[in-house]
């Protein structure tokens, strides 16, 4: 059992090495190219989300839009305006979570569906997609969720290729015509009603 893994870069393209020797037995360039483009329009319409960096600035941006428009409407800050902006910043920051947790289920899931499908007409060929994704510690809020695309190869489930059916002469071919034909003496019925047809066509 063999595995390829092919980890997913900040520019949404899986890296790879076509130089492989482990590639190349299994696909050609263009084959390869062609899977690859499979999964990268895949990326393109249903992207993951960006990093947690992006998105705890955005939370930074909304909060100081609901600080700044609760001073500028209300001239001074009783305990109930201060509760009614702790509520909205926390609610905003509930939206924003799970925002996040959707597209990048979403974006799991969809890859996820594509494995299978292809998988339903690889495994043939001893070839299984699979879509690893390792997320940080909750702690770590700043570090990004990694994907790697894992294709594993098992040389156990071979391909009907040429090579499994290709012999060794090309006499398994080869057909033998007789020298001789039997020909029977009696005639079938259409021959004698051949026969008939002749003998009532021609000249008496």
């Amino acid at each position: 059992m063999k595995t390829i893994k092919l980890k997913l870069n900040s520019q949404r393209r899986f890296d790879h090495d076509y130089n492989s020797e482990d590639i190349q037995e299994k696909w050609t360039q263009h084959d390869f190219r062609s899977i690859l483009d499979v999964f990268h329009d895949a990326v393109n319409t249903c992207p993951p989300p960006k990093g947690p960096w992006v998105w705890f600035l955005f939370l930074l941006g909304c909060w100081t839009l609901e600080c700044s428009s609760v001073f500028i409407l209300f001239e001074y800050i009783y305990s109930t305006y201060f509760m009614m902006l702790s509520l909205l910043m926390f609610f905003t920051a509930l939206i924003l979570i799970w925002r996040y947790r959707m597209i990048r289920a979403k974006f799991e899931t969809f890859l996820l569906e594509l494995c299978d499908r292809l998988n339903a007409t690889e495994n043939i060929r001893g070839i299984h997609y699979n879509l690893v994704y390792q997320r940080p510690s909750w702690y770590c809020f700043w570090c990004k969720t990694t994907y790697t695309l894992c294709i594993d190869l098992d040389d156990r489930y071979q391909a009907l290729t040429a090579q499994s059916y290709k012999h060794n002469s090309d006499e398994y071919y080869s057909v033998s015509i007789p020298d001789t034909a039997h020909v029977p003496h009696k005639l079938d019925s259409w021959d004698e009603k051949s026969s008939m047809y002749r003998v009532y066509q021609s000249p008496r």
